[in-house]
């Protein structure tokens, strides 16, 4: 809708301050090194303006752009190739990562790993639907990782639901999951508590392994959180 009525650069500027500013506070608060991600339509990164919006946002919030992702589909790649090429490295180069969204959907070619330099692939949930039992979808995603692993891009996968579809992308060495296994989207509040929890393991465990060692303890020096 927003689309079709002309709205997006508007709303999309507006997501992505949102984004940017939540990530900002975040950090301010102590919390971990992670990203967060923003999904891109094809008009909205198609504005002459769009990299020069995006720095101008990151600049305002103060945001590490390393903090912020982006994620197009691969259609969107296509929609104007050149462009996109010039884009999504001038991205990089301000330090955002690129991730390709929905990957095995859209126009699927080995090709485009070499034409656009990105940061991490996104498996579409319709292959991880059936890994388990459709041993065509487990091959694709079994051959998806390893290839990533070569190129030296990361690998998420979406729309993981069952434990043995997270034992599959385990044993394969999958970088991260996202799936209702292992929460459903969450507002902002229940965010900033999840934060908080997952903060306070690590700071304990920080202190388990920094605290001095007693008569009978072998000594052992260790600075390195358990996540």
């Amino acid at each position: 809708m927003a689309e079709k009525t002309g709205y997006i650069k508007e709303i999309g500027s507006w997501v992505i301050y949102d984004a940017c500013a939540q990530r900002k506070k975040w950090a301010d608060e102590g919390y971990g090194d992670f990203r967060v991600a923003v999904n891109l339509s094809a008009i909205q990164i198609r504005q002459p303006s769009f990299v020069d919006d995006m720095r101008n946002i990151m600049q305002a919030t103060g945001v590490d752009p390393s903090h912020m992702e982006v994620e197009v589909t691969e259609t969107v790649l296509m929609t104007d190739v050149e462009q996109m090429q010039k884009t999504l490295q001038q991205l990089r180069e301000m330090g955002v990562h690129v991730a390709i969204d929905d990957f095995g959907t859209g126009y699927s070619s080995l090709s485009h790993l070499k034409t656009f330099v990105v940061d991490k692939l996104k498996i579409d949930r319709s292959f991880i639907k059936d890994l388990t039992r459709d041993k065509r979808d487990a091959a694709v995603v079994a051959a998806t990782i390893a290839m990533s692993k070569l190129l030296n891009v990361t690998v998420t996968a979406e729309g993981v639901e069952t434990k043995e579809q997270l034992d599959f992308l385990r044993k394969r060495q999958c970088d991260s999951v996202q799936g209702y296994l292992l929460s459903t989207p969450v507002p902002v509040d229940q965010a900033d508590k999840i934060l908080a929890e997952e903060n306070s393991r690590t700071q304990s465990n920080l202190r388990t392994q920094q605290r001095a060692p007693e008569k009978n303890d072998v000594s052992v020096n260790s600075t390195e959180a358990v996540t």
